[in-house]
């Protein structure tokens, strides 16, 4: 069997890192004659590491995606005859054409209304456009991959002929001690961390005044926000910012995140709609405890049993639980103890063995 990857539209964050580790675990196995990748040049560089893989990029790849929409629809087809692909993976989850498919859907915007009103106009149309394109390749899918059991309770209806599983991404570097907190003082401040893009959905400014509001009572909070945001998210989140010991870092690479994970002592996430938070599962396999939002997947995460869930668009409920947190050191190292076990399961070797055989059985079912 040959395995034909369509990645076109693949080219940073978590959709990167994915392909980048499966493909590094599939590499060296035996589940495929032929793992050929289709993707854009970008993304191409970062794979020439990877031995036993063919990559194919063409400049019909390099070109905005809705305009490479067309090339898949005319003549996508044709390149996986002409490489004789047996199965097309996409973990990108837009594939139009009809040819065998297994698709990976890694973006839950589109599937929650409510949060598509968090954007301004265009941005909402712009997600919208990318839900109908993405419900309508899932009606003609072979098969699907989940992420997580909310991801297929919520999206399960829009492929009701597909094969379907769960396999989680991985995490990287899981290390095997926690951080032991004792008690929050002038002395020994609670380092908070918060690693997420400024999106409206992540609730940044709610954070910000928070615990601008705490730190001004006099608890010792150090607070540290990294991630990328548009200049005017940007602008507007500085705006808010009216404490010293709140510091907004702007976007930093995966290894200084790591370091930035070893210095925090309490991880925060505020995000009303993921799929699988990764930067919530590093921070978890780093042993910290987590001030968890309570929408969507993060209470399956941390396995419904965390005692600092909270309403992060919410004021009131974002500084009670931070409160709480502060004044229960010895609950937060049980929390970061069973978090660092809770990780262990996330791993990209899982991950690649489960992919590629359920790759495998969907072909062999259906031919």
């Amino acid at each position: 069997m040959i395995l034909g990857i369509e990645a076109v539209n693949i080219r940073n964050g978590g959709g990167l890192n994915h392909l980048i580790n499966f493909l590094e675990k599939s590499s060296s196995t035996n589940y495929f004659k032929e793992i050929i990748v289709f993707t854009n040049s970008q993304t191409k560089a970062k794979l020439s590491h990877i031995n036993n893989i063919i990559i194919v990029a063409k400049s019909a790849f390099d070109l905005p995606y809705f305009l490479y929409v067309f090339y898949q629809l005319w003549f996508l087809r044709k390149d996986l005859k002409n490489y004789s692909c047996d199965l097309v993976f996409v973990p990108g989850s837009i594939f139009f054409i009809d040819f065998p498919n297994v698709l990976m859907p890694q973006n839950m915007l589109p599937f929650e209304e409510v949060e598509l009103k968090r954007f301004t106009l265009l941005g909402s149309l712009k997600l919208s456009l990318i839900g109908f394109a993405q419900k309508y390749s899932l009606k003609k899918a072979y098969g699907v991959i989940f992420l997580s059991d909310y991801a297929k309770r919520k999206i399960s209806a829009f492929s009701p002929l597909s094969k379907k599983t769960i396999i989680p991404h991985g995490v990287e570097g899981i290390i095997n001690n926690i951080t032991v907190n004792s008690e929050f003082t002038l002395k020994n401040p609670m380092k908070l961390l918060y690693v997420s893009p400024l999106y409206p959905y992540k609730h940044h400014e709610i954070l910000v005044k928070a615990i601008g509001d705490l730190i001004e009572k006099g608890l010792n909070i150090q607070f540290k926000i990294i991630g990328s945001g548009s200049q005017s998210a940007v602008n507007s989140l500085k705006s808010k910012i009216r404490s010293s010991n709140i510091e907004y870092v702007g976007a930093v690479s995966p290894r200084e995140i790591s370091k930035y994970l070893s210095e925090a002592n309490v991880f925060i996430f505020a995000s009303t709609c993921e799929n699988l938070p990764i930067t919530m599962l590093e921070a978890m396999s780093h042993g910290l405890p987590i001030i968890s939002s309570n929408y969507g997947v993060m209470p399956e995460i941390l396995d419904n049993s965390s005692n600092f869930f909270f309403n992060p668009t919410s004021l009131n409920s974002t500084k009670e639980v931070i409160t709480k947190a502060y004044f229960k050191s010895d609950s937060l190292n049980l929390e970061a103890k069973r978090n660092l076990e809770l990780s262990r399961q996330y791993t990209w070797e899982s991950n690649a063995t489960k992919t590629n055989e359920f790759l495998k059985m969907v072909y062999e079912e259906r031919f």
